[in-house]
């Protein structure tokens, strides 16, 4: 199996940073001080998660800002899910912010990953799996230039209570000035993926003689 090793880039004495994926495909913002064996971690939150109130969604379990150097494996292992067999710190010296870091760190492979839509008169639907690996299920309907979104829930978990569905806490636009790029932006968005085109389709791809997932993480 190949082991992982953490490359943390050097901004200036003592100080580092990097961008890394973790075992659920979350993309991390990590940046800390190192000095006399001595890590202090200055600022850490997802790169791939929009912020709220100006504010930077960071890693719920991340709890641990101080700790020794030989401990920081534990700590990138139990709270932001990750687990590297080792850590380089870079000598070469690269002061740049953390906005032009990650910019330059996520255009380093750029892949391209296509929201896929099945059209059938007014109505637009897909299954899709976000980047936690959840599997939903949703419906967009076309009236004119609006768009409402009618269906849109989990469908991999069984929900004994009434036979309710349960749809994604992030979703709050319902209706919406329809429109390819409207449509890709709210399901990155609020449904957590990372879409980079959509596709409209009448292809069904037997999309109902099964509940496999068309596009996304899969």
């Amino acid at each position: 199996m190949q082991k992982s090793i953490l490359k943390m880039d050097r901004i200036s004495r003592n100080r580092y940073h990097t961008v890394f994926r973790n075992n659920h495909g979350r993309r991390i913002y990590l940046c800390l001080n190192y000095r006399n064996n001595e890590v202090l971690i200055t600022n850490c939150f997802y790169i791939d998660r929009p912020e709220r109130n100006g504010t930077k969604a960071v890693p719920h379990r991340f709890k641990t800002s101080r700790c020794a150097r030989e401990n920081l494996l534990d700590v990138l292992a139990d709270e932001l899910d990750k687990r590297f067999f080792d850590i380089e710190f870079s000598e070469t010296e690269n002061d740049v912010s953390a906005d032009e870091y990650i910019r330059f760190k996520s255009a380093d492979k750029p892949k391209y990953k296509f929201l896929i839509l099945i059209n059938s008169g007014d109505s637009y639907k897909t299954r899709l799996k976000n980047r936690v690996h959840r599997s939903i299920y949703l419906e967009i309907s076309r009236n004119g230039n609006n768009g409402i979104i009618t269906d849109c829930h989990y469908y991999d978990r069984q929900y004994k209570r009434n036979n309710a569905y349960i749809s994604p806490s992030g979703l709050t636009s319902i209706t919406f000035d329809f429109s390819l790029d409207n449509i890709r932006r709210i399901v990155n968005n609020e449904l957590n993926c990372d879409f980079t085109d959509v596709i409209i389709t009448e292809d069904t791809f037997g999309f109902d003689n099964t509940l496999l997932p068309i596009c996304g993480s899969i």
